[in-house]
């Protein structure tokens, strides 16, 4: 029997719909990348730890904020080609539409889970904010 060797991992953050969890973990277990998932309880802990990464800690290096706890991916040890075709056949295939995406890096490994997902929600209410007036000005 062969081992299954992954080329990456996925974090699935606060997913509360079972069917959108078991079409994700379907998804990602026929390209090979492992899944692991984390719910409100572990919006303290560290990413890394979630993501079960060697030296990842249970606490987190800084506060942890409010917590959103928004459903989100955080992708980790994907290269960027393979994040791109992961991301375009999620596009594809209608999966995870609108969701909060992240990729692991060592400046967020440290983060606390719900600080992650706040700092994801700003970012596209940032970017919203920017979208509208944009297209005000135009």
């Amino acid at each position: 029997m062969k081992a299954r060797v992954h080329t990456g991992a996925v974090l699935l953050c606060c997913f509360e719909d079972p069917g959108e969890l078991a079409a994700l973990r379907g998804f990602f277990a026929g390209r090979r990348i492992a899944v692991y998932t984390a719910g409100a309880e572990d919006l303290g802990r560290t990413v890394g730890a979630l993501l079960g990464l060697p030296g990842g800690t249970a606490q987190p290096e800084g506060p942890a904020g409010p917590f959103s706890p928004e459903p989100a991916l955080v992708f980790s040890a994907l290269s960027d080609r393979a994040l791109e075709q992961t991301l375009a056949a999620l596009r594809e295939q209608k999966l995870a539409a609108g969701r909060l995406k992240a990729v692991l890096t060592p400046h967020n490994r440290g983060w606390a889970l719900g600080a992650l997902l706040e700092e994801l929600r700003r970012e596209r209410a940032s970017f919203a904010g920017r979208d509208a007036a944009g297209g005000a000005n135009a």
